[in-house]
């Protein structure tokens, strides 16, 4: 797992232009969207499954930081999310303006 960050804005910041990378979002209300590269996930604390491992389908080593749980309260962007090539977002709502989903 990566490292944390305070607001989604600073995560979209952080991975640039790369491609394929994960961004968990815990459950709050964040004032910013984001923006997906190609391969890009945006998941929610409100993400169904049967784990975090399993949903972001990832395989850390033994001994790695307990991750978060998961199929709780759908976090809220208030903007616009931007998606790439290939990009999911799951588990979290969008309302930015009178556009909702």
């Amino acid at each position: 797992m990566g490292r944390e960050f305070q607001t989604v804005g600073a995560a979209t910041t952080a991975i640039g232009a790369s491609t394929n990378h994960k961004i968990f979002v815990y459950s709050g209300t964040y004032t910013q969207g984001a923006t997906l590269n190609t391969d890009g996930w945006l998941i929610g604390q409100g993400v169904t499954g049967s784990g975090f491992d399993s949903v972001l389908n990832i395989a850390p080593p033994s001994n790695t930081v307990t991750r978060p749980s998961i199929n709780g309260t759908r976090p809220q962007l208030g903007s616009t999310v931007a998606m790439g090539t290939n990009s999911q977002v799951r588990g979290l709502n969008i309302s930015s303006g009178a556009n909702t989903g």
